[in-house]
C-alpha cells in the first residue's frame, strides 16, 4: 500500500499543477510501462513497478473523470446569471467591502436540480447560520482564483465558482440541524472561551494550534511564523491528531482500562475530532493514519506505518482528487514520510553513541533531546522542497525554531485543550485561569521566538533568487551521489552537508557581489487593478495597492519573496478600489514610513526623491491620474486610469522605457514609444489587450496568473520576467 498510495498522491501532485494535458500523457506512458513491467518476469514477480504503474494510471484517470465531470461543467457557468436555491454549509468572514461570504451547497440551479458548492459573496445576508437554506433570483458566477495559487486551494476543497449579487436573498433559518452541527457549536465555544481570557495574538495562536483557525491572528505575527518556518502549528494535522488520540489512549490505560476497549474509545476520539476539524485534507490524512494505528491495536497487530501512510493517501484523495495539491496535505504527508524514513535509522545510530554514557539519566536527557532534533530534522528535510515550491521561499532558521518551539506547542495544545473542557463544568471552571495563565505565558514566548528569528539577517531566502534553484538541484545531486557510493555513511553525509553549506555561501556572495545595486520593479498580479513595488536591499516603495478580492494576498507574496521589512513610501494615488482596496491590510501587515494619499476632491501632485536615485512623481486630478518615476537613466509610466488626458503627461516620458496600464492603455499614447507595455488585469481579458497591443506593432505583457518583475542597475537596459505565482 504504501508504493500505491504514495505513488497516486504524487501522481496527482504533479498533474494538479501543470493540468489535464499532463494528466492525459501521464495516463498513456503509465499503461505503456504497466504493460511492459508484466512482460518481464522479475518485474511482474516483485509486483513493485506494474503496482507504481497502475497507481499513476488510475490516478491520472480520476483526475481527468473529476475534470469532465464535474470541474468543467460548473466553470461552464462562470459569466452568467443564474437563480440558487441552496444551504449554508460554511459561515466565512466579511471582507473589507462589508460583503459576508458564505459557502452554499445548491440543491436547484436555474430552477433545475444541481448540486455544486458555490462561495457566495453579499451585502443583503449577514446573520446566515450554517444550514440555513437561500434563494437567490440572480447572481453573478466568476471563477475562483483565476491562474493563480489560490485557485488550487479552491479546487482542493471542491469548490470552483464564486457567486455575487446585490439583490435580496430569500433566507429562512433551519432549527432541526443534523448531528455535525454541534461540533460547528463546539468549534465557536473553544474560540469564545480562549478569546476571552486571552483576547490578544497569544489566545489568536491558541485558537489557530487547537482547531486550525488563524483568522485572528495578527497578520505580523502571522508573517513572523512563516518567516520562521512553523506556519505548520496552525494546520491541524498529524502533530495535533496524534497528540491528543495518544494522549487519551495513554490516560485510558494508565486508568487500568484494557488496551482493545481505550483503543476504541480513541478511535471514537479521532472521529471526533476530525470532525472538530471539519474534515480538512491534512487532518483526514493523520485522521486515517491514527484510526489504522488503533484498529491494530484492537486487532492486536502493529501495522507498517509507511503502509498506513500510503493508505491513508489513497483514501484522502479518492473522493477529491483536487485535493492533492493542499498546501497543508502536502506539508503533513511530507512530514510524516521524513520521519518514517529518517528519524529512526538516524536516532539508532546516536544511540550507539549515547549508550556509552554511563550516567542513566544523563544518558537518558540525551537520547530525549537528539530525538527531538532528529525528528525535527527529518520532516524539515522532506517538507523543505513543498516550503520552497508553495511559498516561493524557505526559511533557514526554522529548524532552530521548530527545535524551540514545537515541544512547546504541544504542552500549550494539550493545556488549553484541558482549559477548554474545564471551563465548561460550573464547580471546578476557575482552575482554568491559572491553566489559560500558563498557557498565555507560553504563547507569548511562541511569539517572541518567531519574531526574534524572523527579523534575523537571512532568515528566509526568496526561490526568486537565482541561486536557490541550482544551489537545491546541486545538494540533491550530491545526496543521490552519496548513496550510490555508499562507503562510510557518516563521513559521506558530513561531506555532503559541507560541500552542500559552502555552495550555497559562496552562491549568495556571488549573488550579492553581481545584484548589488540593483533595483526591481514588481507589477502585482491584482487583476484589474494598480500595484507596482520599487525593491532595494529589502526596502520597497509601493504605487497603488488595489484590485480584485486577491490583491492583498498576491503584494503581499510580492513582499515576502523580496525580502521587504519596511515600506518606506505608500502611494495611493485615488480612493478607487484598483488603487486602493488592499491599503488597509498592508498598513496592518508592514511598517509604512510615509504614506502619500489622495483626499476626497483634491488634487495631488507630489514629488519624492528616495535612495538618492529614484525620483517619483505622482500627480492625480479630474482630468489625469497616473506617475512617473526615473531610477537613474531608466524611465517608467504608470497609468491609473484609460480614459485621462495624456497631455498632462511629461514628453520625456511619452516615450518611456516601462509603461504599464489597465485594462486599456490611454488613447493618445504610441506603443512604439515604449520599450515594454505591462497591462495588470485578469487574464482572458489582459491577454487581448495583448495581443491588440502587439498587433500595432508594441511589445506587451500581461500580469494575468503572475506578476511581472523588472531588475535594472540604473541604465535603460533592464531584464523582465514573469514570476509563478
Amino acid at each position: 500500500m504504501a508504493v500505491i498510495g504514495i505513488s497516486f498522491l504524487f501522481t496527482l501532485v504533479i498533474i494538479g499543477k501543470t493540468g489535464e494535458y499532463s494528466a492525459v500523457v501521464f495516463l498513456a506512458i503509465s499503461l505503456v510501462a504497466f504493460i511492459l513491467a508484466i512482460s518481464i518476469r522479475s518485474l511482474r514477480q516483485a509486483a513493485v513497478l506494474p503496482s507504481a504503474c497502475l497507481a499513476v494510471a488510475s490516478a491520472c484517470l480520476l483526475f481527468i473523470l473529476q475534470t469532465q465531470y464535474e470541474y468543467k461543467p460548473q466553470i461552464s457557468f462562470v459569466g452568467q446569471d443564474v437563480s440558487i436555491q441552496g444551504t449554508v454549509i460554511e459561515v466565512q468572514d466579511k471582507t473589507d467591502s462589508e460583503s459576508y461570504r458564505y459557502i452554499i451547497k445548491t440543491s436547484k440551479v436555474n430552477g433545475q436540480d444541481y448540486k455544486m458548492k458555490i462561495r457566495l459573496s453579499s451585502t443583503k445576508l449577514p446573520d446566515a447560520d450554517y444550514y440555513d437554506t437561500i434563494s437567490i433570483k440572480n447572481a453573478t458566477i466568476y471563477e475562483l482564483g483565476k491562474d493563480s495559487s489560490i485557485k488550487l486551494y479552491y479546487k482542493s476543497i471542491g469548490v470552483y465558482i464564486g457567486a455575487y449579487t446585490y439583490e435580496e436573498i430569500e433566507h429562512t433559518k433551519t432549527q432541526d440541524k443534523p448531528f455535525y452541527y454541534n461540533f460547528i457549536k463546539l468549534r465557536e465555544y473553544i474560540k469564545d472561551t480562549i478569546g476571552e481570557l486571552l483576547p490578544n495574538d497569544e489566545g489568536a495562536l491558541l485558537i489557530a494550534m487547537l482547531i486550525g483557525d488563524s483568522d485572528s491572528i495578527s497578520d505580523e505575527a502571522y508573517t513572523n511564523f512563516k518567516k520562521s518556518g512553523v506556519t505548520h502549528l496552525f494546520a491541524v494535522s498529524g502533530l495535533h491528531t496524534s497528540m491528543w488520540s495518544m494522549f487519551v489512549y495513554r490516560e485510558l490505560r494508565n486508568s487500568g482500562v484494557r488496551r482493545k476497549k481505550s483503543a476504541a474509545f480513541a478511535s471514537l476520539f479521532v472521529l471526533g475530532f476530525l470532525a472538530l476539524a471539519a474534515f480538512t485534507p491534512s487532518v483526514m490524512r493523520a485522521g486515517i493514519m491514527m484510526l489504522i494505528f488503533f484498529g491494530g491495536k484492537i486487532l492486536g497487530r502493529e501495522p507498517d506505518s509507511l503502509n498506513s501512510l500510503g493508505t491513508a493517501a489513497l483514501f484522502v484523495t479518492l473522493s477529491n482528487p483536487f485535493c492533492a495539491t493542499n498546501l497543508g496535505l502536502l506539508l503533513s504527508f511530507s512530514a510524516a514520510l521524513g520521519i518514517l524514513l529518517l528519524s529512526k535509522p538516524i536516532s539508532q545510530r546516536i544511540k550507539t553513541n549515547t549508550n556509552k554514557v554511563k550516567s542513566k539519566n544523563i544518558r537518558k536527557l540525551l537520547n530525549t533531546v537528539l530525538n527531538i532534533i532528529v525528528i525535527t530534522m527529518s520532516a524539515t528535510i522532506f517538507t523543505f522542497p513543498v516550503i520552497l515550491l508553495s511559498f516561493g521561499a524557505v526559511s533557514l532558521v526554522s529548524p532552530l525554531t521548530n527545535l524551540l518551539i514545537t515541544n512547546v506547542a504541544g504542552m500549550v495544545m494539550i493545556l488549553s485543550g484541558i482549559g477548554v473542557l474545564l471551563s465548561a463544568i460550573p464547580f471546578i471552571s476557575v482552575v482554568k485561569m491559572p491553566i489559560f495563565f500558563v498557557c498565555g505565558l507560553l504563547a507569548k514566548f511562541m511569539l517572541w521566538c518567531t519574531e526574534v528569528f524572523a527579523h534575523l539577517p537571512l532568515a528566509y531566502v526568496s526561490l526568486h533568487n537565482d541561486y536557490i534553484i541550482p544551489w537545491t538541484i546541486a545538494t540533491f545531486l550530491l545526496i543521490a551521489l552519496a548513496i550510490i557510493l555508499k562507503g562510510d555513511i557518516k563521513k559521506n553525509s558530513r561531506f555532503v552537508a559541507l560541500l552542500s553549506l559552502n555552495i550555497l555561501l559562496c552562491a549568495m556572495l556571488f549573488d550579492k557581489v553581481i545584484n548589488r545595486g540593483i533595483t526591481k520593479i514588481d507589477v502585482a498580479d491584482v487583476g484589474n487593478g494598480t500595484s507596482v513595488i520599487i525593491s532595494r536591499e529589502n526596502h520597497s516603495v509601493m504605487i497603488g495597492c488595489g484590485g480584485d478580492y486577491f490583491a492583498q494576498w498576491n503584494i503581499e507574496n510580492v513582499l515576502f519573496q523580496n525580502n521587504t521589512r519596511q515600506i518606506d513610501l505608500l502611494i495611493i494615488p485615488r480612493q478607487q478600489e484598483t488603487e486602493s482596496s488592499a491599503g488597509d491590510g498592508i498598513l496592518k501587515s508592514y511598517a509604512v514610513v510615509r504614506k502619500v494619499e489622495k483626499p476626497k476632491k483634491q488634487d495631488i501632485n507630489s514629488q519624492i526623491t528616495l535612495w538618492d536615485d529614484v525620483d517619483i512623481n505622482c500627480i492625480s486630478n479630474d482630468s489625469a491620474s497616473f506617475s512617473t518615476i526615473k531610477i537613474g537613466d531608466l524611465k517608467i509610466l504608470i497609468t491609473f486610469v484609460p480614459t485621462m488626458n495624456v497631455g498632462e503627461i511629461p514628453q520625456e516620458f511619452l516615450n518611456a522605457d516601462i509603461l504599464v496600464s489597465r485594462a486599456k492603455v490611454p488613447q493618445g499614447l504610441d506603443y512604439k514609444r515604449f520599450g515594454i507595455i505591462i497591462i495588470s488585469d485578469e487574464c482572458e481579458r489582459a491577454q487581448k489587450t495583448v495581443k491588440n497591443i502587439n498587433q500595432n506593432g508594441g511589445n506587451s505583457v500581461a500580469t494575468g496568473g503572475s506578476s511581472i518583475e523588472i531588475k535594472t542597475h540604473g541604465g535603460s537596459d533592464f531584464s523582465a520576467r514573469r514570476n509563478a505565482q
